[in-house]
């Protein structure tokens, strides 16, 4: 996992990058049990001290349940709730697109297809948090009820706690649920993860 922000006093970029793989084998039979990667990057303009506007992309493949590629177009207003050196809290809404292409033919909503896209709201929220001169919590959830199209409503949420060995590595234990209310037959509507491992810092 690789993120990276650029924060000045009129706009900010945020970028992240992952790669998530994972096996197991029962009886000497060996499975896939995750093949996902995903790529996000969001940019900030502010138009106030409180208010910003948003632009973001998110692309995204999982190979287990045949996801080629999905990729997420959004914008909307932000406002900054609370902007301190040691919390800062930000909602956001607006409206976003959609589109999702499968490996397979899938059958979503009644729809048979390997192609579906949707428009949807966007409404969010994120914080990060300074506990310590050690340890740190982000977490940011964003929420996409459908206005039109093939899928259905999209959940995502990531929450992050990390304990500062040094002055750049880091011990982190990070959560991730994903959900869907209209999966292709056969899935789950809900995807979670837990993860926990090192981190490099390589900036300022």
């Amino acid at each position: 996992n690789v993120d990276m922000a650029r924060q000045t006093e009129i706009d900010k970029i945020n970028t992240n990058a992952m790669a998530n793989y994972g096996s197991s084998k029962i009886n000497g039979v060996k499975s896939t049990t995750t093949d996902k990667w995903g790529l996000n990057g969001q940019y900030d303009y502010n138009l106030s001290p409180h208010f910003f506007v948003f632009g973001k992309l998110g692309l995204e493949g999982d190979k287990v349940v045949n996801l080629s590629l999905r990729r997420t177009l959004g914008t909307g207003l932000g406002y900054k709730v609370i902007n301190a050196p040691n919390t800062t809290f930000d909602v956001f809404a607006g409206v976003a697109n959609t589109h999702s292409k499968y490996r397979t033919t899938q059958l979503i909503n009644n729809v048979s297809d390997t192609t579906f896209s949707s428009n949807s709201a966007l409404l969010g929220e994120e914080s990060t948090h300074k506990i310590s001169d050690t340890v740190f919590f982000k977490q940011r959830v964003e929420l996409y009820p459908r206005l039109s199209g093939d899928t259905g409503t999209l959940a995502k949420a990531t929450a992050n706690l990390g304990v500062a060995l040094n002055s750049t590595i880091s011990l982190n234990v990070g959560l991730t649920h994903n959900y869907n209310s209209a999966p292709a037959i056969g899935l789950k509507k809900n995807d979670t993860s837990l993860f926990t491992g090192l981190s490099v810092k390589l900036g300022g």
